[in-house]
């Protein structure tokens, strides 16, 4: 019975992830990351380095495509939350899920 608890919590977790954490601001990190890049990090792209970035709002990197333009190169977006006209995460009527930009990579 342990067994059979823990197998279901491994397996529904990431199927709420998206939903729960990116509400509660788990995923502050990237947004600070993409507008406030510490001297590591552009080190790190000047070196080459690529950083992708999964499930930012739209409007944060319509921001980030404003302000951080020389830094395009180094940044890949999957996984985009589809925002509203005030910022807030545009729901699916039939599952509540946020709704996300196709990026054709299927």
């Amino acid at each position: 019975m342990r067994n059979l608890i823990i197998c279901l919590a491994v397996t529904l977790v990431p199927l709420t992830g998206n939903m729960a954490f990116a509400d509660a601001g788990f995923d502050d990190w990237q947004r600070e990351k993409l507008l406030q890049p510490t001297d590591r990090d552009l080190a790190r792209e000047d070196a080459g380095r690529v950083h992708i970035f999964d499930g930012l709002k739209d409007s944060d990197i319509e921001l980030a495509m404003q302000t951080q333009f020389d830094r395009l190169a180094s940044m890949m977006f999957v996984r985009t939350v589809v925002t509203d006209e005030t910022g807030a995460p545009m729901r699916d009527g039939a599952t509540g899920e946020s709704v996300d930009e196709d990026d054709d990579c299927d």
